[in-house]
C-alpha cells in the first residue's frame, strides 16, 4: 500500500494547537466554506488561512448558535487540476483554528461572493415544463462547458452585461447555488419573481418550487407552500432557461406571515465540496483525514431515485506503522474495518453523508468525524433491468422456488455501482407482511443468476428488486404463489408463462394426500353447493372436440347433457387463449369453468402437454392442482387418462396413463380410463387411433371424430354417475 501521508508543512502559527490542510475540490478562484470536523476545542472561535507556498489568504468564522461550525476562505486559482491523484501529498490550503475571537485576515464583504452562477448556451427544441425534466435535460448535458461567475446573491442582475440574453435562437442555461444557513428550525416559502421564463427551484436536492405551479402573487412571483428546515445548512439550487429577451428570475423567499423577499447574502454561503480534507495536531503524530474521488451521480427513471456513488481513501496513513493501528470508518450508519484505501461507496440521495474514521493504537483512538453535506453533479440517468426466465408452471408445495433472473445496468455509467448492487428476494403473506428477505451480490458482469428460494409456508408473493444500501433501482418483479384454494379469476396464459394483475403467476399445489368430501365454496362470490338433482358439469377439453370437419362435428356438452339430469358446459383450451403455449391454456379457461359453479369438473386435458414434449410425470402434477383447485371450489373433480392420439408417442402417452391412475387412486377421485380400454378392445393395435382421423383427403383432425368423440361421451357418463354417488368414491 502506497503512503498516504502528506509531507511535513511548517507550522506557521505556533498559538493554533489545530489545523486542517485542504485540497479544493474546483481551483477555480472562489470562495470556499470548510465545514470543521466534531470535536474541534471550544475556545478556538477564528482561524487563519494560508497556501502551501506561505501566502496568507482571507478566512473569516462561521458561527451557529454562537458555536464555530465552518470557516470560508478565499481561495486563488491554483493552476491545477481537481485533487492529484497520482500526488496524494497536493494539499494546497492550510487553515489555522486559533483561541480567542481575533481574525487576523478576514473577507472583506466587498469580495464575499457564496453564490454560483454556471452558465452555457444550448439550442433546444423545447425547455423542460417539469422538475423530472429539468434533471433528464442537465444529465444529458453535464458534459456541456459551462462558465461560471460567483454573485452575492441570487440577483436577477448577471455579473456580465453579455449574458443578459442569449445570442440568436439559443437558449441559456442558468443555475445558481448556494447553501442557506438556519439558525433556528423555521417554516420558509420559496419562489421567484417571474412567472414568464422557465426557472425551477430545488431545496437540498428536492423540486421545490417553478415558474408553473405554487400560489401567483400579483405581482406575477410564483410561491412554494411552507416548508419545514431544521438548524443547519440547506443547500439552495435554481435553474433558468432563458430565451432571448426574457427576463432573469430572482430567488425570493418569506417567513409565515411576511412578505417575499431576495435572501440575504450574510445567510448564503458557498456550497461547493472539498475533495480532500487531513486535521494535524501541533503535538505531533500523524493526522488523520479523509479524500473523496471519482464523485458520480446516477439516477434511476423508475422509481426516481438518486445515488451518490463515490471513492473514499484514508489520508495520514504511514505503512510502516500501519499494523499497529486499527481503522474504522463509519459513512452514515455503516461501519468498515480496515484501512479506507479505494473503498466505493454509494449512498441513496445526491449528498455526502456523516464520515467518521477512528485510528486505535495503544489503546488509544483518534477520531476524524465530518458533517454531511449536500452537493450537486449532473445526474446520469440509468435503466436497471430485471426479469425472470423458466419459472415453474406449477411448484409442489415442499420444492424451492427455482428460475433464472437476468439483471443488467447497462451504460458505462453505472459500472461503478455494479459492485454494490444486491439483488433482494422478499416474501410476502397475502396482507403484505414480510416474511424472509435474502440478498444475493450481483455479478460483475451482471447477466443471469439462478434463484433457489425456499418458501415460507405462508408466502403469497416473492419480491424481487435489484437494491443499493436497501433502495430500490427499479419497481420489483412480483412472483404471486396462487394455491388451488385462492381467487382465480385474473390468471391469465401469455406465451410461456402464467400472469395474474400483471404480475408472474406461479401454481402452488397442495401436499398430495385424499380429498376429503367437497366442502361449501370459500371464493369470492360463490353461491352454495347446488343441492338439486341437476348436475353441472364443466369439462376441460385439448382433444376431445376442440375442432369440426366432416363427421367431427358432435358436441360432447350435448351428447352428455340431459334434463334434470346433467348441464354440461365444455371449454375448450383454445377459445381465448390466443399467444399462450398450449400447455398452459387449460389454467386460462380453469377460471371461466370454475365461474359457472359446477358440481363435477371433468379434465380431459394433457395432449398439449405431450405435444409440447413435456415429461408424464409433470403433466401429472398439472393434473394434481387442477383436482385441487375443482375440489375448492365444491366440485368432484374427474381425471380422464388419454386414449391413443396421433402425434403423441406411445410409450408417453402409457405413462401418462399410468401416473394419472396413480394420482386419482391417490386423491380419492374418479378417472376415466380410456387408455385401458382401448387396449382392451384393440390390443396393441393401432385400430382406435383412426377414429381420431378424418378419413379420405389425407386430412388429419388433432380431434377424434363423431365415433371416437361417441365412445368417449359413453366412458364419460359412466364416469358421471360415479362421482355424484359419493363425492369422494375410493
Amino acid at each position: 500500500m502506497e503512503t498516504t501521508v502528506p509531507p511535513p508543512a511548517e507550522w506557521r502559527l505556533p498559538v493554533a494547537n489545530i489545523r486542517l490542510r485542504i485540497a479544493p475540490a474546483s481551483r477555480r478562484n472562489h470562495l470556499l466554506r470548510i465545514d470543521l470536523p466534531a470535536g474541534c476545542p471550544p475556545e478556538c472561535r477564528a482561524a487563519a488561512a494560508f497556501l502551501s507556498q506561505g501566502d496568507q489568504v482571507p478566512c473569516s468564522p462561521v458561527f451557529l448558535r454562537d458555536q464555530l461550525v465552518a470557516v470560508e476562505c478565499l481561495v486563488p486559482w491554483q493552476g491545477r487540476g481537481p485533487f492529484d491523484t497520482e500526488k496524494k501529498s497536493q494539499l494546497p490550503l492550510e487553515v489555522y483554528l486559533l483561541p480567542g475571537a481575533e481574525v487576523p485576515l478576514p473577507v472583506p464583504a466587498a469580495e464575499r461572493k457564496p453564490v454560483c452562477l454556471r452558465r452555457a448556451l444550448r439550442k433546444l427544441t423545447t425547455r423542460p415544463f417539469t422538475s423530472e425534466e429539468v434533471l433528464r435535460m442537465i444529465g444529458s448535458l453535464r458534459d456541456l462547458l459551462f462558465a461560471s461567475r460567483d454573485m452575492q446573491s441570487f440577483s436577477g442582475a448577471l455579473p456580465m452585461a453579455a449574458w443578459s440574453s442569449p445570442p440568436g435562437r439559443t437558449t441559456a442555461i442558468l443555475h445558481w447555488n448556494a447553501d442557506l444557513l438556519v439558525n433556528a428550525d423555521t417554516e420558509l416559502r420559496f419562489g421567484a419573481d417571474q412567472d414568464t421564463v422557465a426557472w425551477f427551484f430545488f431545496l437540498d436536492g428536492t423540486p421545490a418550487a417553478d415558474w408553473k405551479n405554487g400560489r401567483r402573487l400579483a405581482s406575477g412571483a410564483r410561491m412554494s407552500p411552507a416548508t419545514r428546515l431544521a438548524t443547519g445548512f440547506h443547500r439552495l439550487d435554481l435553474f433558468a432557461f432563458q430565451g432571448q429577451d426574457e427576463p432573469i428570475p430572482q430567488l425570493l423567499y418569506s417567513e409565515p406571515n411576511a412578505e417575499p423577499k431576495p435572501l440575504p447574502p450574510e445567510r448564503l454561503y458557498d456550497a461547493d465540496y472539498l475533495e480532500a480534507v487531513l486535521m494535524e495536531r501541533k503535538d505531533g503524530g500523524p493526522g488523520i483525514g479523509l479524500r473523496f474521488r471519482q464523485l458520480a451521480r446516477l439516477r434511476t427513471v423508475e422509481p426516481a431515485q438518486d445515488f451518490l456513488v463515490f471513492t473514499v481513501d484514508a489520508l495520514g496513513v504511514d505503512p510502516a506503522s500501519a499494523a499497529a493501528m486499527k481503522y474504522t470508518l463509519r459513512i452514515g450508519d455503516r461501519i468498515r474495518d480496515g484501512i479506507p484505501n479505494d473503498v466505493v461507496e454509494a449512498v441513496a440521495g445526491n449528498g455526502l453523508p456523516a464520515l467518521s474514521l477512528t485510528r486505535t493504537a495503544a489503546g488509544a483512538a483518534t477520531e476524524f468525524n465530518l458533517p454531511p453535506r449536500r452537493i450537486w453533479l449532473p445526474p446520469a440517468l440509468i435503466r436497471a433491468e430485471l426479469s425472470v426466465r423458466h419459472l415453474p408452471t406449477v411448484l409442489p408445495a415442499d420444492r424451492p422456488l427455482c428460475a433464472d433472473i437476468e439483471a443488467a445496468l447497462p451504460g458505462e455509467n453505472a459500472a461503478q455501482l455494479v459492485p454494490l448492487v444486491l439483488l433482494r428476494q422478499t416474501q410476502k403473506d397475502a396482507a403484505g407482511n414480510v416474511l424472509d428477505r435474502q440478498t444475493v451480490p450481483l455479478p460483475k458482469d451482471t447477466g443471469r443468476l439462478p434463484l433457489n428460494l425456499t418458501l415460507n409456508e405462508k408466502v403469497a408473493r416473492v419480491e424481487l428488486d435489484l437494491a443499493v444500501q436497501d433502495t430500490p433501482l427499479l419497481p420489483p418483479v412480483c412472483v404471486r404463489l396462487i394455491r388451488p384454494g385462492d381467487d382465480l379469476g385474473g390468471l391469465q396464459a401469455l406465451q410461456r408463462s402464467l400472469r395474474t394483475d400483471g404480475d408472474h403467476a406461479v401454481l402452488l399445489s397442495n401436499p398430495l394426500a385424499p380429498l376429503l368430501p367437497a366442502p361449501p365454496s370459500t371464493r369470492t362470490g360463490q353461491p352454495p353447493a347446488n343441492t338439486a338433482e341437476t348436475r353441472t358439469v364443466a369439462i376441460l377439453d385439448d382433444f376431445w372436440a376442440i375442432s369440426t370437419g366432416p363427421d367431427a362435428d358432435l358436441l360432447p356438452e350435448q351428447c352428455l347433457s340431459k334434463p334434470g339430469t346433467n348441464a354440461v358446459t365444455r371449454f375448450s383450451v383454445f377459445d381465448g387463449t390466443d399467444g399462450a403455449v398450449g400447455e398452459l391454456r387449460k389454467f386460462a379457461v380453469l377460471p371461466r369453468a370454475l365461474a359457472v359453479h359446477p358440481t363435477v369438473l371433468v379434465c380431459a386435458v394433457g395432449a398439449c402437454e405431450l405435444r409440447a414434449a413435456m415429461k408424464p410425470e409433470e403433466m401429472a402434477l398439472h393434473l394434481l392442482f387442477l383436482a385441487q383447485a375443482a375440489h375448492a371450489a365444491g366440485a368432484v373433480p374427474v381425471l380422464v387418462t388419454l386414449p391413443p392420439l396421433p402425434g403423441i408417442d406411445r410409450h408417453d402417452i402409457r405413462l401418462a396413463a399410468l401416473l394419472t391412475k396413480e394420482l386419482a387412486f391417490r386423491l380419492g377421485i374418479p378417472v376415466v380410463d380410456t387408455y385401458s380400454r382401448t387396449v382392451q378392445e384393440n390390443g396393441d393395435a393401432p385400430g382406435f387411433e383412426a377414429r381420431f382421423l378424418q378419413a379420405g383427403g389425407g386430412c388429419s383432425l388433432a380431434t377424434p371424430d363423431n365415433a371416437g368423440r361417441e365412445w368417449l361421451c359413453r366412458q364419460v357418463e359412466a364416469a358421471l354417475a360415479a362421482a355424484t354417488e359419493n363425492t369422494s368414491p375410493p
